[in-house]
């Protein structure tokens, strides 16, 4: 009887690897197209802040408001999609969580430099990745902590680059994660 209670234990905890395994795969398919939206439009903000720096804020609210829209966009037409209901509401909901928590504090930490709005902004939005990835993977949580240590890098040793810097390890990390997710996500 102990064999194959022990058996049947074995089982369930490969039942169990088995639908978080899956569970991963349909988040990471379904998130790629948003970190490749967010590594373009992210690389874009920063080439333009390099070459355009008086316009960089318009510029960067144009930027953010596209993708905000894009995100929900995107997240609409897979949900249009897909039986799995549960969370409609929750990303959309902790994305402007976490926009007003850094609109505040950008307005009580004003004035700022452009270099450390940026790097603000960057690791408050890695901060929700690791936030992500203790639910959905550690893809998030390794994607989140490496961008966050290249932002500081940059913005510590870059000075004037660190636009260039940011337009090539934000946006390229998150375009590459993106295919990274695409290639092993279900899609």
């Amino acid at each position: 009887m102990t064999m194959e209670s022990n058996r049947a234990a074995e089982s369930l905890a490969d039942i169990a690897r088995i639908e978080r395994r899956t569970r991963e795969a349909i988040v990471y398919g379904a998130s790629s197209a948003i970190l490749i939206l967010w590594g373009v439009l992210t690389a874009l903000g920063n080439l333009l802040t390099q070459f355009n720096p008086r316009e960089a804020g318009p510029q960067w609210l144009a930027i953010n408001v596209a993708g905000f829209i894009a995100t929900n966009l995107i997240i609409w037409l897979r949900r249009a999609k897909s039986e799995y209901r549960a969370s409609d509401f929750r990303f959309p909901a902790a994305l402007l969580a976490l926009a007003g928590f850094g609109l505040v504090w950008s307005y009580l930490l004003a004035p700022m430099s452009g270099a450390q709005i940026s790097a603000f902004w960057t690791t408050l939005a890695m901060l929700g990745y690791v936030l992500a990835g203790i639910w959905l993977g550690r893809f998030f949580i390794t994607c989140g902590i490496a961008v966050t240590a290249l932002t500081l890098v940059g913005y510590f040793w870059l000075g004037h680059w660190f636009p260039l810097w940011m337009a090539a390890i934000e946006g390229g990390a998150l375009i590459g994660g993106g295919l990274w997710l695409r290639r092993i996500g279900v899609r």
